[in-house]
């Protein structure tokens, strides 16, 4: 089965032209063809969703929405503390953090998909097949090593924050008197 290669993103970045136009960055989306019948139709529904043309196999990911020039995809999408937000609101809490105060129940999801994106489980035992954990407040919260799409969705979201990095210096920094 051919995987590697199948589905690629790739940050362009294009250099200041002092004088014609600022620096700027650009993400474009490969969908990859393959003789696998098994990919090829994971191909064509992926190429499908994202309203691409047959035969695309790179498209520019165009932050927005409404109708897309040829060779794009708009996506609206939300921040990382958005994404981050939404897996927190999903993890399983000990009942006893809930009736302590210390936190909420976990959110349940209404709607087509109500499955959390990211199962996080939590133990006061060290789990014994975990993709992921952390010990904090005596407690192991910890991702199911056999939980594929909980494990896919932890490390696409690692890529996410990968991606959201900036080297970009901050802007003007404001100064604001106080007590003067």
């Amino acid at each position: 089965m051919q995987i590697a290669g199948l589905l690629g993103i790739q940050l362009e970045h294009s250099e200041e032209i002092p004088g014609k136009t600022p620096a700027f960055d650009r993400v474009f989306l490969t969908v990859s063809s393959t003789t696998d019948p098994l990919l090829a139709e994971v191909v064509k529904s992926t190429r499908r969703f994202f309203e691409m043309g047959p035969k695309d196999e790179r498209v520019e990911v165009v932050y927005g929405a409404g109708k897309p020039q040829h060779g794009q995809i708009r996506l609206l999408t939300r921040t990382m503390l958005g994404v981050l937000g939404q897996i927190a609101y999903q993890i399983d809490v000990p009942q006893e953090d809930i009736d302590s105060g210390r936190t909420l129940p976990k959110i349940i999801l209404v709607g087509r998909n109500t499955k959390p994106t990211v199962f996080v489980h939590v133990s006061n035992e060290r789990p014994h097949l975990s993709f992921v954990s952390i010990k904090y407040n005596n407690k192991f919260y910890y991702i199911s090593d056999t939980d594929f799409p909980s494990k896919l969705g932890f490390t696409m979201l690692q890529i996410l924050m990968e991606l959201s990095k900036t080297t970009k210096n901050p802007g003007a920094v404001l100064t604001i008197p106080v007590n003067g």
